[in-house]
């Protein structure tokens, strides 16, 4: 069957007849409820030619062809997309018109207006929990994540959350995720896991969503370990990440979403039983030149920043895994690291690394944040071993230091620096007189 394009004899008829358009248009919905596999794609056809019509094949004297945009506006006004959510139910079983349908769905969700008729029609929860069904084209998963990020972007992302924050829509994402991460070895397939992770950590960021319940809060914390503590799960024996952009941007994305998780306090468990502290505290150290890693000394400079924001967030809830790693001896050893004449040359890439080209201002910054996270708790084991450790006259010493190396173009990051440190001082010192006695008061800071 052919649809005739639009047509108008005069420029007002567009106005003339909208109502009547629109409400044409929202029958298209409506007849996707006849059980006619040629109907049902031929209406989807349609509604794609919304966006990428061609000219007509022949032209019709006297008439003219409406616009795009106002075929688009009237299948708003028609709630053609809230229908065509619905017609979602129908076709369980009917792969090439379920395809059919998401394409369709993928180009009106372009659309703020259409993504809250969507939304309306629970499209979030509805098209999500059917991500991990059979389809061996692709075209289901790809189709379906472009539409989950429209709605995210386009429409009341509280409420997309709220629909996709449950046991049905998590489980498939879990399984989706996990197939792509062991098994996706294309260019594409990484993009893809990539999107799947970003969506996750949105749902995460709900304290509802039964990420720990359906299993793959412990399945994200595993794959963002294995690297660096080695583990017998079958999930991730022989796998091993590459040094590709996509790869990279996968680290840091598990590096985040832990800092998400960590905020559900149930979480602590399942972070103790993965080492994630031995884990972050791998990259608390000097970079070893001779060591062949999968990264680039750019990348491995911008994930070892990453790693340690990250402990600022997990370490304050594991005081005992802090200990056990010698947390406070790391940090004050790379803290002197920082303060050395080594030659390492920073590249000062990406948010963690402003302020940070040429210097190690970067570490230095984000290890005294760690620092400071940790005398802050006013944990008696944690700061009486930092004071045993002589940590108040090395903080003095890096103190003057920063006063004496620092110039106009790092103004901002050093006056960071002194304040944590000043910060940190405080509170090792606050309600303890001992300590007091051993800050060099006789020497200015100025």
């Amino acid at each position: 069957m052919d649809f005739l394009p639009f047509l108008k004899k005069k420029v007002s008829d567009e106005i003339t007849y909208a109502e009547d358009t629109a409400n044409s248009i929202a029958l298209l919905g409506d007849l996707m409820k006849v059980p006619s596999s040629e109907l049902r794609i031929q209406i989807c056809k349609c509604i794609v030619d919304f966006y990428h019509a061609e000219p007509p094949k022949k032209h019709i004297p006297g008439y003219q062809q409406a616009s795009s945009s106002y075929k688009i506006q009237m299948a708003e006004v028609g709630g053609l997309a809230k229908t065509m959510v619905q017609s979602l139910t129908l076709l369980d079983n009917q792969l090439v018109e379920k395809l059919w349908v998401l394409k369709a769905l993928q180009h009106l969700s372009t659309s703020e207006v259409n993504c809250t008729l969507m939304m309306q029609a629970q499209a979030a929860s509805s098209i999500c929990a059917h991500l991990n069904d059979p389809d061996p084209s692709g075209q289901l998963l790809f189709r379906s994540s472009e539409i989950l990020w429209n709605l995210l972007e386009k429409s009341p992302k509280e409420e997309i959350i709220r629909q996709l924050s449950n046991l049905e829509c998590l489980l498939a994402l879990k399984e989706i995720f996990k197939h792509l991460f062991m098994r996706g070895f294309s260019h594409y397939d990484r993009q893809l896991r990539n999107d799947i992770l970003v969506i996750t950590t949105i749902i995460a960021q709900n304290p509802e969503a039964p990420m720990i319940e359906c299993g793959f809060t412990r399945d994200l914390i595993l794959f963002a370990t294995f690297n660096e503590v080695k583990s017998q799960n079958p999930l991730v024996k022989g796998l091993k990440l590459s040094n590709s952009y996509e790869d990279f941007e996968l680290k840091k994305l598990l590096f985040n979403i832990i800092v998400i998780l960590c905020k559900d306090l149930p979480t602590v468990q399942l972070l103790i039983d993965g080492k994630v502290v031995l884990a972050l505290f791998t990259y608390v150290k000097k970079p070893e030149k001779h060591k062949i890693i999968e990264w680039s000394a750019a990348q491995y400079e911008e994930l070892q920043l990453h790693a340690i924001a990250t402990l600022s967030s997990v370490a304050p809830l594991l005081i005992e895994e802090y200990m056990l790693c010698q947390g406070n001896a790391r940090i004050l050893a790379f803290l002197e690291w920082c303060e050395s004449e080594d030659s390492f040359f920073s590249h000062g890439n990406s948010f963690h690394g402003t302020g940070g080209r040429g210097n190690k201002f970067a570490h230095m910054r984000y290890t005294l944040r760690l620092l400071r996270a940790m005398v802050y708790l006013q944990d008696e084991t944690v700061n009486n071993d930092l004071c045993e450790k002589r940590t108040i006259q090395q903080l003095i010493g890096i103190f003057k230091n920063t006063i004496s190396k620092s110039n106009d173009k790092e103004e901002a990051i050093v006056l960071e620096i002194q304040s944590d440190i000043l910060l940190i001082l405080s509170g090792l010192c606050e309600h303890n007189i001992p300590r007091k006695v051993c800050m060099p008061v006789n020497q200015s800071f100025t």
